[in-house]
């Protein structure tokens, strides 16, 4: 009994197929997608050949032979038939795709990354995204996915100022953004400047700060002071500034305390002058009132 439906089934089954027509359809739905899609077309009869077009005319120089998968990234209106070697044609079928990407995918610049970020609730697929700059031009692999907060990384060098385009597969760009650096990638390179400065004048530094004491305290809103506990002057500096002990400030700093040498050298010797001059006053007058100098010359007498 198996054998005679088995042989009915193989009979019936090409009279079946001629019955039915040739057709030719999709692998996908039309509809709207936010992701790039491969759209296969099919027909029931594998000798068949399927042709295809979008410009929505079918000129014959517009028409194509359906050989592999066609990617659609952009809105596309898909017009398609299959034929036989009899030359036996289907209707043309039609199939209208569009698409809406995400708006919801952030840019994120680092020195040396950049990162998209999916921020929509919805899993995203990136494939086919770019990611474009003056000298900088990549084409996001097939088939990534983003989850809710999941991040994309680029390795990359941005350079100060290069501006970074995201664009969707439909060509549209959804994100800008010009690279500049931030205060903390700024400070990565101020400890090597503080240590160049402080290995070409080490015995600088160590004479000023054993010689005196220095105290910086706040002047006004946007300047401070530098005090010698043991002299009369001040320097003043911008707060806001890196304060550096340099040969310009020492040399100034020596030169204030030479002058106030001097000063208290020539203060000096005007203090013995005037006080040799008071005491050989004092010292005459009293030599011309001694009594016993009177008695002394009038025993001479």
């Amino acid at each position: 009994m198996k054998k005679i439906i088995l042989f009915l089934a193989f009979f019936f089954l090409p009279i079946w197929q001629v019955l039915a027509g040739l057709e030719v359809k999709t692998n996908l739905a039309p509809g709207n997608y936010n992701f790039p899609i491969e759209v296969y077309l099919m027909a029931n009869d594998k000798d068949a050949k399927i042709f295809y077009y979008t410009d929505g005319i079918g000129r014959m120089d517009t028409i194509l032979e359906y050989k592999h998968p066609l990617i659609l990234k952009e809105d596309t209106t898909l017009d398609f038939f299959a034929t036989t070697k009899d030359y036996e044609d289907t209707p043309i079928e039609s199939a209208k795709y569009t698409f809406t990407y995400s708006e919801k995918i952030i840019l994120i610049l680092e020195e040396k990354k950049i990162i998209l970020k999916n921020t929509d609730s919805d899993v995203q697929n990136i494939w086919y995204w770019k990611i474009e700059s003056d000298t900088l031009n990549y084409e996001i692999t097939p088939n990534t996915f983003l989850e809710k907060n999941e991040f994309f990384s680029l390795d990359y060098e941005l350079k100060e100022n290069e501006k970074i385009r995201l664009y969707s597969p439909d060509k549209k760009e959804k994100k800008s953004q010009v690279y500049k650096k931030t205060k903390k990638e700024e400070s990565k390179n101020e400890p090597e400047k503080e240590e160049k400065n402080e290995t070409t004048s080490p015995t600088l530094l160590e004479e000023v700060t054993t010689e005196t004491w220095w105290e910086i305290s706040p002047l006004k809103e946007s300047w401070a002071t530098i005090k010698d506990e043991n002299a009369s002057w001040n320097i003043q500096i911008p707060e806001n500034e890196d304060f550096q002990l340099t040969e310009n400030i020492t040399a100034s700093v020596q030169e204030k305390k030479v002058n106030n040498s001097v000063f208290f050298f020539l203060s000096y010797l005007l203090w013995v002058a005037f006080m040799s001059i008071i005491s050989y006053n004092v010292y005459i007058s009293q030599r011309k009132n001694n009594p016993l100098k009177n008695i002394f010359h009038k025993i001479k007498k």
